[in-house]
């Protein structure tokens, strides 16, 4: 029996989300009528329906910023493998890398205000891919963190593991957090809801009709599934696939990356229009 790929059905979903983008989404104007057809149905799934009366149905985007609260650093280690006198000969098997090792790249932390107990050091990571190898590791938090301190922190172990432990940091990843969602949740609706407001207004000038106060508002999920909500300090944060929004999961270091928790919320806006 052939087997049934999920990878074409969730690019098709993504292609869906695409096809429907939001500078379409909001100059669409739909008007109802007593009759519903196939298409109303389907449309349906992005903008709810307000009544059989005339409507504006639009998009509305908010994205907020605060800055972090806590940042979450992960480096991964290899060794140095010196190149092997005969090319023609395979490279030689490194030793593992072991605490001792590691401990002039934990020194090096430590004398950046970092307390050496709150360094922890992983030598037998449990990698969430199956079959796949996995590295040393070691990982702190720095609490108010800037794009400035975190640049140093990571030059800086760059230096010790090449200089001092004589290593490599093959990978760095950082995710940042905050002490309350709340607060950003709330911002982000009130900008996606002042944003659609915006939006039908403009297109209801343009038509010479005015808007009722009331809209039905559906929130949007597409952004979700691949972004989280709000991570705090804890971790905590909306169950989403493959773990998102968990800080064990965290995004490569970008040095251009401001220090800061965004948010984004989408809502799909329906205004009926005034008789």
């Amino acid at each position: 029996m052939k087997k049934l790929s999920i990878f074409p059905l969730v690019t098709t979903i993504f292609a869906m989300n695409a096809w429907m983008s939001p500078s379409s989404l909001a100059k669409n104007l739909t008007l109802n009528s007593g009759e519903s057809s196939q298409s109303d149905r389907a449309a349906q799934l992005y903008y709810p329906p307000v009544s059989d009366r005339q409507g504006i149905q639009v998009f509305g985007q908010g994205q907020v910023r605060l800055p972090a609260d806590k940042a979450r650093l992960e480096f991964t280690f290899v060794r140095q493998t010196p190149p092997a006198p005969d090319s023609t000969l395979p490279l030689p098997i490194p030793k593992p890398i072991t605490k001792d090792n590691l401990q002039p790249v934990v020194d090096a932390i430590a004398t950046l205000g970092i307390p050496a107990k709150d360094i922890k050091v992983e030598l037998d990571v449990t990698s969430i891919i199956p079959f796949s190898a996995t590295k040393p590791k070691i990982i702190f938090e720095v609490d108010k963190p800037t794009r400035s301190r975190m640049e140093t922190i990571v030059n800086q172990v760059k230096d010790a593991a090449r200089d001092k432990a004589k290593v490599s940091v093959e990978t760095v990843n950082v995710g940042y957090a905050i002490k309350d969602c709340q607060a950003l949740t709330t911002a982000a609706y009130q900008a996606a809801v002042k944003d659609a407001r915006l939006r039908a207004e403009a297109i209801a000038s343009s038509l010479k009709v005015k808007l009722s106060d009331v809209p039905t508002v559906s929130e949007s999920f597409f952004y979700d599934i691949v972004v989280p909500l709000c991570v705090t300090e804890t971790g905590e944060s909306l169950p989403l696939p493959l773990g998102y929004g968990d800080l064990r999961l965290l995004p490569p270091y970008n040095p251009n990356t401001p220090a800061e928790v965004q948010l984004r919320r989408d809502l799909f806006v329906t205004y009926p229009i005034k008789d």
